[in-house]
């Protein structure tokens, strides 16, 4: 379970200019509820129950159209088999989720359902593993849609993973991309894609340690993408459209274990690009990865991890270009009794100032201190 309540201060923007008294409470609620039970030596069924909800209640005693009251809710329950034999293992399942959204001051009362039925096969054959998998969607605002999944992996020699991955992909539109007022697009169609991965992974025990280092090419090709860009002529209010991107790029890898120290690595260079226009996605760095290092004695343990994010553009079309950025995140844990720890961790270390989206400034330093129990 979860409960969160928050208000935050607003800025009035534009067309209103700044409004001091302008906020927002937003309340979060989650619960789940999970059963797991083998009814024979080979055979565990889960059964998953979810929901969520958010109200967003905005309040400005001088512009009456600031004044909301917003309601979200998402239903979830799923049922999975999961079958074992050893060299062969299946999956197979139902979920079903809907989403509810109520705008009380513009009328809008609108709910999607979503159901699905999904099956995986894997085998484990000698030097192979291959699985196979397919899902058939039935959403109540679009057609149908039937993706799967293929992939093998080859272990040559110890220590060395060859692999390659085929799929497809379905996403239906959202409540908000439908039909939010004033800017939801109800012909937004669903997205779909295909694509496909290839690589390679080497692990191995040296003189200086345990060493694994990996490298995979991805390719996906999308068909109507849903994309937010702001009116043509100018406003604060975006829409969505459907775009038909190709995204493509290297993911590189690699970590280094010494006894109770490591460190590890990774880098990805991508293009992702709208195919008819050319113009780049929003947001979506050519380059991006990071370092981490850290120590974990069983006992206690520290980690640092620094990300490192290349220059993008957070609108579409070459425009609104943001600068990149690095940012150092940062954990410690000692276990003060058998089952407990003390947490403590620092976000953004080095209180950098950066923006994910053009205009939205990120929290600074922020530390965190927990008790966390493990049994």
């Amino acid at each position: 379970g979860l409960s969160a309540d928050g208000t935050t201060g607003l800025d009035g923007g534009f067309p209103f200019g700044d409004v001091l008294n302008y906020k927002q409470r937003l309340q979060q609620r989650a619960l789940r509820a999970e059963l797991e039970y083998p009814l024979i030596e080979n055979w565990t069924t889960l059964v998953r129950l979810a929901r969520s909800e958010d109200v967003a209640t905005s309040t400005d005693p001088a512009t009456a159209s600031n004044n909301t009251n917003i309601r979200t809710r998402i239903d979830q329950w799923s049922w999975e088999n999961r079958l074992d034999f050893g060299e062969w293992n299946a999956l197979v399942g139902l979920e079903q989720h809907r989403d509810s959204g109520k705008n009380y001051r513009a009328g809008l009362d609108k709910s999607v359902t979503q159901t699905a039925a999904f099956a995986e096969l894997g085998a484990h054959l000698g030097i192979f593993d291959a699985t196979a998998a397919i899902r058939q969607d039935r959403n109540s605002t679009v057609q149908n849609k039937t993706t799967y999944r293929l992939g093998l992996a080859l272990r040559p020699i110890n220590g060395l993973k060859l692999f390659a991955n085929y799929g497809t992909g379905f996403k239906a539109p959202t409540i908000n991309a439908l039909f939010y007022p004033g800017s939801g697009n109800p012909d937004l169609k669903p997205e779909s894609s295909k694509g496909w991965d290839a690589g390679v992974r080497w692990n191995s025990t040296t003189r200086w340690g345990d060493v694994s280092l990996g490298a995979t090419y991805f390719y996906q090709d999308i068909t109507n993408l849903i994309e937010w860009i702001p009116p043509a002529g100018g406003g604060w209010m975006w829409f969505p459209i459907n775009a038909s991107p190709i995204i493509k790029g290297w993911e590189l890898e690699g970590r280094l274990s010494l006894e109770h120290a490591y460190l590890r690595a990774n880098w990805t260079v991508q293009s992702a690009k709208e195919k008819s226009y050319g113009y780049p996605l929003a947001r979506r760095a050519k380059e991006k990865g990071g370092i981490g290092i850290g120590v974990d004695s069983g006992i206690w343990g520290v980690d640092a991890y620094l990300a490192i994010v290349g220059p993008r553009f957070s609108t579409p079309n070459y425009t609104d270009p943001m600068a990149g950025y690095t940012k150092l995140d940062a954990r410690a844990w000692v276990e003060v009794m058998e089952h407990v720890r003390l947490t403590a961790r620092v976000e953004n270390a080095e209180n950098r100032h950066y923006e994910e989206v053009k205009g939205y400034g990120v929290m600074p330093r922020v530390w965190y201190l927990g008790v966390e129990g493990r049994y």
